[in-house]
């Protein structure tokens, strides 16, 4: 099991505040190897547990 950072939650806080503006489309730009994969993934896993995407 995998934990994320404290740089890398607050990444997904910073999206989490987005959406909540009416924001739809995001980019990370973080540098190589801050885990930009694993955050993609933790974020995913909360849109889907939260109802607001697809599968």
């Amino acid at each position: 099991m995998r934990f994320l950072r404290p740089y890398q939650l607050n990444a997904i806080h910073a999206l989490q505040r987005a959406v909540k503006d009416g924001k739809d489309r995001f980019l990370f730009e973080m540098a190589t190897g801050t885990g930009k994969t694993l955050i993609a993934a933790a974020v995913i896993k909360l849109f889907l547990r939260s109802g607001n995407a697809r599968r």
